[in-house]
Order: C-alpha cells, then structure tokens, then sequence
C-alpha cells in the first residue's frame, strides 16, 4: 500500500490544483518521491525521466517587465533596435527564443555582450556586474598590492608627504567616486 493511498479526496484535490498541467518529472536526489500527471491524474512514479517534453517558451518575463503606460513607447524602441516583442497586459514581455530574450536584455540595456550585465544606477552611471566589473577589481587589487609593497620597504620615520606621494602614484585615495 503507498502513502498515496491514505491521502483524503480534499488532499488529492490540493495537489492536482498544485500540479495542473505539469507533464514531466524533474530528476531529484535518490529516495525522493516523485509525481507527475498522466491522463489529468497526479501519480506517484519510482523513477522519473530525464527528459522535458514541453518547451520553456513562449514565457512573459518578469525581470525585463516594463510600466504598463510605457509599452507602446518600449515597443517602437525595441524596433528601432530591430526587435519584435509583445507585452502582456501588466508590461512583461512575452519571449518566445533564446535569441528574443538575448536581444531583448540588450536593447533594454540589461546585457552589454562580452563585458557581462550590467545597470544604470540612480545618478545615470553604468554599473558593470559582469567579466569587465571583475576586471576593474582586479586592477584595483594590484594597484593596492603595488602600493603596500612600496609602503612596507620604507622606513616608519618616512614623511607623510612621501607615504602621499606613494598612494596618489597608485591612484589609492579618498576620492568622490571612491568614498561616495
């Protein structure tokens, strides 16, 4: 006898609403139980495929959703960038390809190719988050292991003004962009 059975009809009615429309399996760890939908029934299954027989696509976006009033106006910019895309009524794209999805995040400003992804932040600035972002650390992190070196060689009873020096020659300072 499986548990399935000892579930009540209020039970069984919870979890059809839960997986409607469901019609693969997802592979978990061993020991996991796992269910799916055959013929509008939700059935207990031992071992689940691999394999999912329906397509991600067409799905609304909700990351790359814009203000409803603003569609027509998002929309004749998208075509500009040679982009055709529908909205949903609450402003969420409807991406029907991999290929849409990448083009879309780039006309939006939400992919920037090679260097990553990246947004505006609130004075207008591009803020890089990708492989460019991770290169400008790099390059901040050896210029403060450069400076540490020099900083380390010189005696304690060094001036100030020499220690300055050091750290404007390494561009290493209170600044604006760097102090906020």
């Amino acid at each position: 006898m499986s548990w399935m059975d000892e579930l009540t009809e209020d039970q069984r009615a919870e979890m059809d609403n839960i997986v409607a429309g469901m019609n693969h399996a997802r592979v978990r760890k061993p020991g996991a139980k796992y269910f799916r939908v055959e013929k509008g029934k939700v059935v207990e299954k031992k071992r689940p495929s691999g394999v999912v027989t329906h397509s991600m696509f067409p799905y609304k976006s909700t990351s790359m959703a814009v203000d409803p009033s603003e569609i027509g106006e998002v929309q004749e910019n998208l075509r500009k960038h040679g982009v055709m895309a529908d909205f949903d009524d609450s402003g969420r794209p409807i991406i029907t390809s991999t290929k849409q999805h990448a083009a879309i995040a780039t006309a939006l400003g939400m992919k920037t190719g090679r260097d990553g992804y990246g947004h505006v932040d609130e004075h207008g600035g591009f803020q890089n988050s990708g492989r460019r972002r991770n290169d400008e650390i790099q390059e901040g992190r050896a210029r403060v292991r450069g400076a540490q070196r020099e900083l380390m060689a010189m005696p304690e009873s060094v001036p100030a003004h020499v220690v300055q020096g050091v750290l404007d020659e390494y561009d290493i300072g209170p600044t604006e962009e760097n102090t906020g």
